[in-house]
């Protein structure tokens, strides 16, 4: 008996020990809505397609203390009735919500050769760290995220701009020119 319960004791203690890396790591996730349209914002060329990346209005929430009855003083001074005060809680937009649309490789690249091209255009810049597998799955999103966020945008969809920078998309002319 005694030699069966040691062994159980350490398996429960290794199994509880172990960690979900696919979690989040307890923060919160907006679920995953990656969609890339064909139609863009007005000024969009035919044929290009473009994602949208919504950012949150930032509130701010400010704790005031309003005064409902002044405080009652006596001829030295000295307080008889202390002030009535009321606590009153506001909430103010900071920054509105936002919508930014960006020009995004169409839905049709986007095959298991892509993006385990882009997993591994990743990992090579430390910032993926799975196996190239070409599944477009929660920890290629996050690591796209950081790599787009130095560059103004904070969204898990896979930038034209990014997608270049990675050399998984050639320049156009137009865009050497600027160069």
């Amino acid at each position: 008996m005694n030699k069966l319960i040691f062994p159980i004791i350490g398996a429960l203690f290794v199994t509880g020990c172990q960690m979900n890396l696919n979690s989040g790591g307890g923060t919160f996730r907006e679920p995953n809505k990656i969609q890339i349209f064909r139609d863009g914002p007005e000024d969009a060329q035919d044929g290009t397609c473009w994602a949208k990346d919504e950012s949150p209005a930032v509130i701010e929430t400010v704790t005031v203390q309003i005064i409902e009855r002044p405080a009652v003083k006596d001829a030295n001074g000295a307080i008889v009735t202390p002030a009535k005060l009321r606590t009153e809680t506001r909430q103010r937009v900071v920054e509105a919500r936002d919508t930014i649309w960006f020009e995004a490789p169409c839905p049709e690249v986007f095959d298991q050769d892509f993006i385990a091209s882009i997993q591994r255009g990743l990992a090579l810049r430390d910032l993926y760290f799975g196996r190239a597998h070409g599944e477009m799955d929660l920890a290629t999103q996050n690591a796209i995220r950081k790599f787009q966020k130095p560059m103004g945008l904070n969204s898990p969809v896979l930038s034209m701009v990014a997608a270049r920078k990675l050399g998984l998309v050639a320049y156009s002319r137009d865009d050497i020119k600027k160069f």
